[in-house]
């Protein structure tokens, strides 16, 4: 079952909130490299909930460092103390799919004008946000598979809007040696689903994504491929081995519009954290 949204938005369109790669821990005070994950998630929300009123929250993996039913309680308390919007979260290759599909919402998200379809309109213009499950058990990768892809292929063809498709993993290379190695193992097949049209003459506007801990805007044909950083910590863009970026915790806005256009800023926590959060440098 789908739940459905209507704009918040003065110009129309729908603001769409991105967060990724949260990172917590069933106990608030545990720390992953030097930060309070809570901390800086707590901070990321604060900071959005004074810039605008999502329509929709997309959450796209790696909420939890522990895996646990009190790590996904605390990620939706600390949601619902800055915004009431719909939710849609897609697990990681740290999360437990099993726990998370129980914890959150999973299910696809449909954003719709409050009076409907325009009148005459020959095309789709609200939104169809849809989740997929990338994670691997046990593995860093990704992979979709015949059966993630079958669904999605459902999910495009029934629907009436312009499509927004989220996951964990990236589909192709960003350009970060050792983090591409983890790329979607099937990421051309992905991508071969998301080029597909609808019975409306829909299509995938978009694949939103995270697992990168950076920012991420590229294009294939008509398709953008976008990640959010981390709310917690950044990797180096473009290095061959693992590295850690100086770059403070993040998220992205998205603004959806009814012609099927998208455009997206990415944000950058603003105010220092508490000493305790802040990372150490060299880790």
């Amino acid at each position: 079952m789908s739940e459905t949204a209507h704009p918040s938005t003065a110009a129309g369109g729908f603001n769409v909130l991105q967060v990724t790669d949260c990172h917590l821990f069933a106990s608030p005070e545990r720390q992953l490299r030097d930060m309070r994950t809570l901390d800086t998630l707590s901070a990321v929300l604060g900071q959005a909930a004074d810039e605008a009123v999502p329509d929709a929250i997309l959450a796209t993996g790696d909420i939890a460092q522990e895996p646990h039913p009190e790590t996904y309680a605390t990620f939706l308390a600390a949601v619902r103390a800055h915004f009431d919007a719909p939710l849609l979260c897609v697990p990681g290759n740290h999360d437990s799919e099993p726990l998370l599909s129980s914890s959150l919402p999973v299910e696809p998200l449909t954003l719709a004008n409050d009076e409907g379809a325009s009148p005459g309109a020959e095309a789709p213009d609200g939104w169809r946000l849809v989740g997929i499950d990338t994670h691997i058990e046990g593995e860093t990768g990704g992979r979709t598979g015949s059966a993630v892809r079958a669904r999605l292929a459902q999910d495009i063809s029934a629907a009436d809007e312009h499509v927004l498709v989220a996951g964990h993993h990236a589909p192709l290379r960003i350009g970060t040696d050792w983090l591409d190695v983890h790329r979607i193992e099937d990421g051309d097949e992905l991508l071969a689903c998301l080029g597909t049209q609808g019975a409306s003459g829909n299509s995938v506007r978009a694949y939103v994504f995270g697992h990168v801990h950076q920012a991420v805007d590229m294009e294939r044909g008509s398709l953008r491929l976008l990640a959010s950083p981390s709310t917690c910590f950044q990797f180096t863009p473009n290095s061959a081995g693992f590295g850690i970026d100086d770059k403070p915790p993040g998220y992205r806005w998205l603004s959806l519009h009814a012609d099927g256009s998208l455009t997206t800023e990415v944000r950058w926590l603003r105010d220092k954290l508490p000493p305790t959060t802040q990372q150490s440098p060299g880790r």
